[in-house]
């Protein structure tokens, strides 16, 4: 494991072995727009960097409330650069914020339905990393049998 950046706000984090980027938002109290953007162009960097097609985004800690404003930057400067760069899984841990997780929710889910991209949240690090770790079944190509082998591993992983 490699850590790149390691701040009171955020922790970017690369598992060679399993070519997962980790970024892990650690305390978001105070937090302003501007430094939210930094991390969303470190991210992107990194995964540029090492190529890699699966990502972990910790949000248990984020409390960082997206306006509208924000959503449409993230859709455009991250949702649409992902897919370029062939991203291919995020696995997400939910925030313990209600408000937080409800504007997460509604960001990924409309923000990525345009997108190549699968997408799931979690209540653990350890079932999100498990998820991006499961090898997808052979001979399915259609991409909403994909989504349904995906969401029944995951379901699988609570039990």
């Amino acid at each position: 494991m490699i850590t790149f950046y390691n701040s009171r706000f955020v922790k970017f984090q690369y598992y060679e072995s399993e070519e997962i980027l980790q970024q892990t938002w650690n305390y978001t109290h105070h937090r302003n727009h501007l430094h939210f953007y930094q991390s969303i162009h470190q991210f992107l960097y990194i995964i540029d960097e090492y190529k890699t097609k699966k990502a972990l985004i910790d949000f248990s800690n984020f409390t960082f409330c997206l306006d509208a404003q924000s959503q449409k930057w993230i859709e455009k400067n991250l949702f649409v650069k992902l897919a370029k760069k062939n991203v291919s899984k995020i696995a997400l841990v939910k925030s313990k914020d209600h408000d937080t997780q409800d504007s997460l929710q509604t960001l990924f889910s409309v923000g990525m339905e345009q997108q190549p991209i699968i997408t799931l949240f979690f209540d653990t690090p350890c079932e999100a990393k498990q998820w991006l770790t499961t090898k997808p079944v052979q001979g399915t190509s259609a991409p909403g049998t994909k989504f349904l082998l995906y969401y029944i591993l995951a379901i699988a992983c609570l039990y």
